[in-house]
């Protein structure tokens, strides 16, 4: 919210004022129209930095969260932007190392760690969105989409959802 990267109290509110929530740096055109292809589901945006040698321990968090409209399906992604061979993502019991460049669809839902061993700084672009019937077209083509836990109507809460305006 502040644009200070010590100012974590806005990172993982799902309930807060989202009018409040922008784009820090509006000016890099790119991520703006990044960002636009999850609007309006988009809840969070984040770049999360692992140093050398270090590690995120076992952890998970909750997949659901209660809004004032009802409960809310909340689905993560990562788009790595600098990485190294060994950085890797632990879901799970499994191991893998995400791709630069690449979306990865991500179930923080399970347990969940991640550690660098490498020489060199590892940055995901991470992104946190409500699970409704336009972003659920979108992830999964020509499936229907069940009923329970998805927005009833999307455009409602458009404007509620659009937290990256100048």
């Amino acid at each position: 919210d502040t644009g200070s990267s010590a100012d974590t109290k806005g990172d993982y509110g799902y309930r807060g004022d989202v009018k409040k929530k922008r784009l820090v740096y509006p000016e890099l055109k790119a991520l703006d129209r990044f960002t636009r292809l999850f609007k309006p589901s988009l809840r969070n945006l984040r770049l999360n930095g692992m140093g050398l040698k270090s590690a995120l321990n076992a952890h998970e968090e909750e997949s659901i969260s209660a809004t004032r409209f009802g409960p809310r399906y909340i689905t993560r992604f990562h788009v790595p932007i600098f990485t190294n061979p060994d950085a890797f993502v632990y879901l799970d019991d499994e191991r893998f190392h995400f791709e630069e460049g690449s979306l990865y669809f991500f179930n923080h839902g399970c347990v969940h760690a991640a550690s660098n061993s490498g020489n060199s700084l590892r940055y995901h672009l991470v992104l946190d969105c409500f699970l409704d019937h336009s972003l659920f077209a979108r992830l999964f083509p020509g499936t229907p989409s069940p009923d329970s836990g998805f927005t009833k109507n999307p455009a409602k809460l458009e404007g509620q959802l659009h937290h990256f305006e100048n």
